[in-house]
């Protein structure tokens, strides 16, 4: 995957995907940002869920026997992928174009930055 990302280095932004489906080095991405608390509200039921520190949606929601699909849960292959509805993500992924932060979260890994993320669940 390195050489063929390198190999397309010079191509425009958006033309070439890479798919990681172990993760480099075996390794979840690095947190970036904080790990605040905040509440997941599903709108289709209206019930809310806090996500505390060092969970993530999925984790909440399997807990709480939401049915949600998910996969490799380190935010490289979208199986996971959610519309939201309001609230501000924070998203952690490696694969989501900005055209789609603007509707989607992947919750394997996305966080929030407002108190409250509505999902379209």
């Amino acid at each position: 995957m390195r050489a063929a990302a390198a190999a397309a280095a010079d191509w425009p932004p958006g033309s070439v995907h890479c798919e990681y489906f172990t993760g480099p080095a075996a390794r979840p991405p690095e947190p970036v940002g904080e790990e605040r608390p905040f509440r997941v509200r599903l709108a289709k039921s209206g019930r809310e869920y806090d996500i505390p520190p060092g969970e993530t949606i999925l984790d909440v929601l399997r807990r709480h026997e939401i049915a949600v699909k998910a996969s490799c849960e380190l935010g490289y292959c979208g199986t996971c992928l959610t519309a939201y509805r309001s609230g501000e993500p924070d998203h952690r992924d490696q694969i989501l174009s900005d055209a789609d932060r603007r509707r989607y979260v992947l919750i394997c890994c996305a966080r929030a930055k407002t108190p409250v993320l509505e999902l379209d669940l």
